[in-house]
This record gives C-alpha cells, structure tokens and sequence, in this order.
C-alpha cells in the first residue's frame, strides 16, 4: 500500500498546486479586490493632408508663399513637417500658417532645380510623435518673367533641352517618303511658334538632314519649331547645266511641300503650337540654294532658261505640286541661305521674302558673285549672296549680307562666324516679322 501512495503523490501535488493558482486568478479578475486589470486604450492614429498635391506654375523671383497646405491629426497630437526628394532643399514650410514657398526666390535664368529645366519637385512629409506620417508631392514649374537683360524668346537662346520627333512624312514623291525630323522645346506650352525649316548641302546629287540639326537645334532653343527636311537628289553628277537647275527646282518645290506641310498643322488642329505666318527656311549649299529660291521665287517671275520653263510648266509652276496641302500658301516668311544662290537675279523683286544670307567671299563651289557654280562644273550661271542682297536693295526688298571677307572656304564657317550667323537672323526675323504681330 505505502508503495501506490508513493507512486500517486506527486502527481495529486502537482493538480492542486494547479487549481489553487488557477483559482486565485479567477478570484482577483471577479471583482472585490484592489487588483483590476484597466481595459486597453484607443489606438493611436496617423496624421493626414487636407490639400491635394501641390502641382502649380509660380513666376520667378517670388519669395513670398506660393499656396497653403492643411495637415491634421485625428487624435490632436502635435506634428512635424520635413522635405525630401532631388528638389528638397528649395521649399519652406511654415507649419503655423500652413505657407509654402521657395527657401531662395527661384531665377529662371538660372535654374536651381537639379534637372535645370525650371521644375521643382519633393515630397512634403507630416509626422505625429509615434512616427506615423502622410506625405504630400509638390511639382512647382517656375516660369519667365521678362526683365532688363534677359533672353528674348525667339531672339536669343532660352531653352537648354530639346524635344525630338524623327521620321515625320510630310510627302510622297516619285516613290519616295519624305521626311522631317522635328525639334521643338522641352515642357514649352506656348502654342503660337515661327517655324524653321532646314535643308542639307549635297550638290542636288546627295542630301543627309543629319548634318544641318545644329541649325535646327539652334532655332528651337529660341522658342522654333525647327525641323530637317528630306529631298529628291540626282543621285550622280548632273550631266549639264539644265540637269542641275531641274535638280534644284525640284528639291525647293519639296521644301515648298514642307511649308505647306506644316503650315497647314498650323492651320488646322496644330498640334505642335505652330504660328502659320511665321514660316522661315534655311540650307547649307544646296540646302542654301533652295532656301533663297524659296524666298525669290514667285509665279510672276520671268523664267529664262527654257528647260526650266518647260520642267515648271509641267509640274505645278514655281511651287510645285509635291504633297497634299492643296489650298495652303506656299509662300515664306523668310530665308537664312549659307553659301547659297539663285539661278537668276531678276527673280529678285519687292515681293522677294525677308532674307539673311551668309556667304564666304571667294566660294569656290557656290560663288558669292554671279559665276559658273563649281561644284559639279556644268557651266550652270548662279548668283551668290554678294549680288543678290545688293539686288534685294534695288528692289526694296530687305536682305542682309553677312560676308567673311577674303575666306576662300564652302561653308567653312568658324562657331564664332556661325554664332553671329544664327543670332542675326534670329535677330532679324524676331524684329521684322514676329515681334510686330505677336
């Protein structure tokens, strides 16, 4: 017997040790006591934005506050606000007035943001004690107020990055598609914008539009719609004088295509913000011979040379047939010809667009006076810039003649020349044309 009392006592033990502690637990949670267990509290809550995000244009040089922004707390703690992102260190944010603004008075000039393209953008983040937060976007576009001194759309340069648009058809010719690659602002919302059209060098036997974007390049920065141009070429020499003045027509009645082209966009739904009265075009060479046969060429003009005459006779006349812009004037506002020529200076009259012409003195393929062209050598006639501007006088027309005296290079321009090439023009063209009927 002693032995089963020793084989259960522990086991007795141990389920009263159980029941007795389970028991006093019982009794301290029934109440009567001093011990009482408090129920749990409310749960802490995040804080909140009561503003949308911030996504607004704001003028240069302001340093006052730009808008307001709301935060709250659902359980009324206290809060504390903190900017990050690229642009973080632009912006103040006075918690008691709810006031955001730059921390330095933005310059549009000189941009501070770390895109340099004028567009601020950070996160603004509200925070309780506990560390639970919301966060607000701030996207803030500064924009250019004119001053004294400043870059003049569409005179100087104003914008740093481009925007391009590769491979545009703008006409389809003898089996062949035609076509523009386009530059064009970044992030500009202007919509009403002169257009510049430009065309390669090649002597009619080779064309590349490649090699004339820096033109392009230059004209969007000032605000343009630039834009390189496709157009037919020989392919091989040409075999005689008549060869090579066809050749020539031909290629402007494709830059007269593109004006149409773009002018009736502008016209139209204009998607790309173009001012149809504002339309100039340009070319080295034999892009430079098109653009001033684009600027003196009208229907009224005598033709002289009778394969022309007859070539012209059956293709539409001095503005062609090429594209299907039916209706829409082919005429242009102005020219920026380098090393360009006509084939004959009586196409030079009052009614000859605004012209810009930079030309070397002593050109040994496009002469500057009126020669034998010797780039191909067919004995073909042209005249060069040093006598069509005096021409455009004559006429009382307005031509400007910027001449690199004693340079016996083909479009050898130095970046000096071409810097004051391109801001002449511009010049010129803002003053004369877009200026007085913005």
């Amino acid at each position: 017997m002693s032995d089963r009392i020793n084989e259960t006592s522990e086991p007795l033990i141990k389920h009263y040790t159980y029941t007795s502690l389970l028991a006093l637990s019982l009794t301290a949670c029934s109440g009567g006591g001093d011990s009482v267990v408090p129920p749990p509290g409310p749960l802490n809550r995040a804080p909140a934005f009561l503003t949308g995000p911030i996504d607004t244009n704001v003028e240069e040089n302001t340093s006052e506050p730009f808008t307001t922004i709301e935060a709250s707390d659902p359980d009324g703690d206290a809060l504390s606000f903190s900017f990050s992102g690229d642009d973080a260190s632009a912006f103040a944010f006075d918690s008691a007035t709810g006031g955001l603004s730059f921390a330095t008075a933005p310059d549009f000039e000189t941009p501070g943001d770390g895109d340099a393209n004028n567009v601020y953008v950070a996160t603004l983040r509200v925070s309780d004690p506990s560390g639970l937060s919301a966060t607000l976007p701030i996207n803030v576009s500064v924009t250019n107020v004119e001053e004294a001194g400043d870059p003049v759309r569409y005179r100087d340069r104003v914008f740093s990055r481009l925007q391009i648009e590769e491979n545009v058809a703008f006409a389809t010719v003898d089996g062949q598609t035609l076509l523009l690659t386009i530059f064009t602002p970044e992030d500009d919302t202007v919509t009403n914008r002169p257009v510049m059209i430009v065309a390669s060098g090649g002597g009619f036997q080779e064309q590349e539009r490649e090699s004339v974007e820096p033109i392009a390049q230059e004209f969007a920065r000032r605000g343009y719609v630039a834009a390189t141009m496709d157009y037919r070429v020989l392919g091989q020499a040409p075999l005689n004088a008549d060869e090579l003045a066809i050749a020539g027509v031909k290629a402007t009645h494709d830059m007269f295509a593109a004006v149409r082209f773009l002018r009736a966009e502008g016209e139209g739904s204009n998607p790309r913000g173009i001012r149809s009265d504002a339309i100039f075009v340009s070319g080295e060479s034999a892009g430079g011979v098109m653009a001033m046969l684009a600027a003196t060429l009208d229907p009224d003009d005598p033709i002289s040379r009778q394969a022309l005459a007859n070539f012209l006779g059956s293709n539409g006349g001095v503005y062609g047939t090429v594209g299907e812009s039916d209706g829409v004037s082919s005429v242009v506002q102005g020219a920026l010809p380098l090393s360009g020529a006509v084939l004959d200076l009586v196409t030079v009259d009052a009614s000859s667009a605004l012209l810009f012409a930079a030309h070397e003195e002593f050109d040994p393929a496009v002469p500057c006076d009126t020669a034998p062209e010797g780039a191909s050598f067919t004995g073909l006639v042209v005249s060069g810039a040093c006598d069509v501007v005096p021409a455009y006088g004559a006429a009382g027309a307005t031509g400007v003649l910027f001449l690199v005296e004693g340079s016996m290079g083909h479009v050898e321009f130095t970046e000096a020349q071409r810097r004051d090439i391109y801001q002449g023009a511009a010049e010129l063209f803002f003053e004369t044309v877009i200026a007085p009927t913005e």
